[in-house]
């Protein structure tokens, strides 16, 4: 069973309408409507409201659960969601701006080395 069909057979079983459901989870009925029917997939922070509303773990939404491993930090009052298995990886902007800069940094110290050794290979000829 496809996530999009766990979310609707658990929201029928707490009878639950669309409209409640997308109001505790902050977003609309179209946005809930389009999870349900598996159009959108949901993000890690939706995956983490929907267990606390329906009071389950991430695990039981995947059919798979022993292939299911879940990460989940804070960072910068932004939640980081890692979730293997299925789907769902999300990053805050911030964070993987932070990566793209640390590798910018380690490609510019791979220039000066390749310099530096160039340097000593002309010394010794």
């Amino acid at each position: 069973m496809m996530i999009a069909s766990k979310i609707r057979k658990l929201r029928n079983k707490r009878g639950f309408s669309q409209e409640y459901l997308a109001d505790c989870l902050n977003i609309s009925q179209a946005t809930l409507s389009n999870l349900e029917s598996g159009k959108t997939t949901p993000d890690f922070n939706i995956l983490q409201k929907l267990c606390e509303i329906f009071e389950i773990e991430v695990s039981e939404l995947f059919d798979n659960k022993n292939n299911v491993v879940v990460y989940n930090e804070e960072f910068d009052n932004k939640s980081i969601g890692y979730v293997k298995g299925d789907i769902i990886f999300q990053l805050p902007d911030k964070l993987i701006q932070q990566y793209e800069e640390r590798i910018k940094e380690l490609k510019e110290t791979i220039e000066q080395l390749k310099e530096i050794v160039q340097f000593y290979k002309n010394k010794n000829i």
